[in-house]
């Protein structure tokens, strides 16, 4: 019964999920609510925890996006070297992230590589809408947890009385 349950209950977030993104509705990338909702489990699927990472995660959309600004200036000085210079310092810096409390790496390069793959301008508006998709996301898994607890708790609860 948990199985069925919990596929049913994926299923339908993922649904709704695609629905409320879609074009008509809030325009968001689909695509990036998903990388980012499996984000939710991977910082440790429970609110703390993951509100840190998505905070992370944030900062790694607002890097991403200073990138893109700053790559077309320095791009007549350093020409082909304009990447890999900026990705040194991007990656080297985060590296320093490691001894602070915001120490989950992998969460900035998951906000750069969603800054990188939605081909966005790097402008307040698209930054806020891939902000959007991860705060929406990250409300998926909080969501998805507390309906999953629920359902397990009165399965079990049911099971017991049985």
């Amino acid at each position: 019964m948990k199985k069925i349950g919990n596929a049913v209950l994926i299923g339908g977030l993922a649904a709704l999920a695609t629905w409320i993104t879609a074009p008509q509705m809030l325009n968001i990338p689909t695509w990036a609510v998903f990388g980012c909702w499996a984000s939710y489990f991977l910082f440790g699927a429970e609110p703390r925890k993951s509100g840190i990472g998505m905070f992370q995660l944030v900062l790694g959309i607002v890097i991403g996006a200073l990138f893109l600004i700053v790559a077309p200036h320095v791009a007549p000085s350093l020409g082909l070297w304009t990447g890999p210079a900026l990705v040194f310092l991007v990656a080297g810096g985060l590296s320093f992230m490691e001894w602070t409390p915001l120490n989950i790496i992998a969460a900035y390069y998951i906000g750069l590589t969603i800054m990188f793959a939605s081909g966005f301008p790097p402008d307040v508006r698209h930054v806020l809408i891939l902000i959007s998709a991860a705060a929406l996301a990250f409300f998926f898994g909080w969501i998805y947890m507390v309906i999953r607890t629920w359902f397990f708790a009165m399965i079990d609860g049911h099971a017991q009385t049985v």
